[in-house]
C-alpha cells in the first residue's frame, strides 16, 4: 500500500481493509487519515507496521490488527520514541490483536494510557512477566 493511497481523504471516518492480502504498509501512509476514529486491518498477511503509521491520525479510536503475523506487539504498535502528540494516544481506547503469532511481551510497554479493551486471545503468549 503506497503512501499516497488515501491522500485526499482526509475526511474519512473508517477505514476498513479487512480480508485482503496486504503484506506491508508505506510509512505514512494514513497520514491524511486526520478524522478517521477506526482502522480494521484484520485478516491480512501483515508482519510489520512502519513506526508512528498513526502518527496524524488524531481522533483515533479503534485499531483493529486481528488474523496477520504479528510475533510481538512491537511489531504492530511501536509508535516510537520521537512521538511528539501525545494527544494520538490518548485518544485509543480499543486494540485488537487477536489470532496473531504473539509468543512475547518482551522489550514492550504499551503507550495507550487510555486502552480499556485490549485484545489478545488466540496468540502463542507463554508468560506474563514484570520487569
Amino acid at each position: 500500500m503506497s503512501k499516497n493511497s488515501f491522500h485526499n481523504l482526509d475526511q474519512l471516518k473508517v477505514l476498513n481493509l479487512e480480508i485482503n492480502s496486504i503484506v506491508e504498509i508505506e510509512q505514512d501512509s494514513f497520514d491524511s487519515l486526520r478524522s478517521s476514529h477506526q482502522i480494521s486491518l484484520n485478516n491480512n498477511k501483515i508482519r510489520r507496521l512502519p513506526i508512528n503509521l498513526f502518527k496524524n491520525c488524531s481522533s483515533l479510536n479503534n485499531i483493529f490488527l486481528s488474523k496477520n503475523l504479528f510475533k510481538n506487539p512491537k511489531d504492530a504498535l511501536d509508535f516510537g520514541l520521537d512521538l511528539k502528540d501525545d494527544n494520538v494516544l490518548d485518544k485509543i481506547s480499543r486494540i485488537d490483536l487477536s489470532y496473531n503469532l504473539i509468543d512475547s511481551f518482551e522489550g514492550f510497554t504499551f503507550k495507550c494510557p487510555n486502552v480499556d479493551i485490549l485484545l489478545l486471545e488466540n496468540n502463542k503468549i507463554k508468560n506474563i512477566t514484570t520487569n
